[in-house]
């Protein structure tokens, strides 16, 4: 506020405030003050959910490909925080490959959203749900960094949620606070019918497990998740669980009566 910054207090809101304004001023950065314009690229899209995975609607890629000019599922990995790289991730138990949808059905400021599961040689899908994002520009599509620095981004947000976790241990906070961040993995496949693979045929994607519930995602990072059973009556920012039961003098309601106090004594502390 008025140019200044300010240190959050030591509660999910704040946590949940810092993180969407620093995605949000990064995205600014590549999105708007690049020296070429970004070109959008034209995709199959849908307004459907989830379809059973099938050849005819998904690019699948097995682990069990042996040609070199074939569709084969290469790696998995993910951003280690402690050893300070990326390291190898095995599929679910049971499945042998990987598939995602051919129609995006979302999208935000800088990438394009698609179902996708690991599946077995079947093509039944195993292990967690998950969703497929590369980028929604042409400029990155063979831009390797694009998609592991995203994922590095993932893994130090993980990171520092976790220390979150650790600070607020012991505080009266109800319900317990544990917050974690989506994990996030780079999946790597070969597949030489796209335009944009290397000279190897090698493609990268992310890949996350999906949301469940309904989701609201704006274009400036901000958004959040609602189960469809929730309630709508408006909640505590700091717990999420308890109605807003404090308005102070200027005419806002924000916390719950429990969460009121903790705070208190935290300042005073």
């Amino acid at each position: 506020p008025k140019g200044r910054f300010h240190k959050g207090g030591l509660s999910s809101g704040f946590l949940k405030t810092a993180f969407s304004s620093l995605s949000t001023s990064l995205t600014s950065l590549r999105t708007e003050t690049g020296a070429a314009p970004l070109l959008v690229r034209i995709v199959p899209t849908s307004n459907g959910g989830r379809q059973a995975v099938h050849a005819d609607h998904w690019d699948i890629y097995q682990e069990a490909v042996s040609e070199r000019r074939g569709r084969a599922f290469l790696s998995k990995t993910k951003w280690e925080a402690a050893a300070k790289r990326f390291v190898a991730v095995p599929l679910a138990y049971g499945a042998t490959g990987i598939a995602h949808a051919n129609a995006s059905f979302a999208q935000g400021a800088e990438r394009l959203a698609w179902h996708c599961s690991e599946v077995n040689m079947a093509l039944l899908p195993v292990g967690t749900k998950l969703v497929a994002k590369s980028t929604k520009h042409v400029n990155f599509l063979q831009d390797g960094e694009f998609h592991t620095s995203f994922c590095k981004v993932q893994g130090k947000a993980q990171e520092y949620t976790g220390s979150f976790n650790r600070r607020v241990q012991g505080l009266e906070v109800k319900p317990p606070l544990n917050l974690r961040f989506v994990e996030c993995f780079v999946v790597s496949v070969r597949d030489f019918d796209l335009a944009w693979s290397d000279h190897d045929g090698v493609v990268k994607f992310l890949a996350e497990p999906e949301l469940e519930g309904r989701f609201t995602k704006y274009n400036s990072n901000f958004g959040h998740v609602q189960s469809a059973a929730a309630s709508s009556a408006r909640t505590c920012t700091i717990c999420l669980a308890h109605p807003r039961e404090v308005r102070f003098a200027c005419g806002h309601s924000a916390l719950c009566r429990a969460c009121l106090t903790t705070s208190l004594r935290s300042g005073a502390a």
